[in-house]
């Protein structure tokens, strides 16, 4: 990704957010993925398809509409990486808590 920013400055943002859709776009095969599996081991899939379908639509809408759904991608992003430090900050303070006693 860097290469194709350091020579395409001046399109830079249209790089990163294809670049930023295909990765989610194999994020979502992933999710996919692990839902058919599961769902033809008779696990609990709903959380992985829904995962995936929303990641797909996301990638689709930056891949397709890059210049209008950038700004949505970054504030979704925003949201999502306070939470993850939320739930990070929480899992370290239960293991700092399990290890202590």
């Amino acid at each position: 990704m860097g290469v194709g920013i350091f020579f395409a400055q001046e399109d830079a943002l249209f790089i990163i957010a294809i670049f930023w859709g295909l990765t989610g776009l194999t994020q979502a095969t992933g999710y996919l993925n692990t839902a058919l599996f599961k769902m033809a081991h008779g696990k609990n899939f709903f959380w992985d398809l829904l995962k995936g379908l929303i990641e797909f639509s996301l990638s689709m809408a930056v891949i397709f509409n890059p210049f209008n759904s950038v700004e949505h991608h970054v504030l979704l992003l925003g949201i999502d990486m306070i939470f993850e430090g939320i739930i990070s900050f929480f899992a370290r303070a239960e293991k700092s808590a399990e290890q202590s006693d």
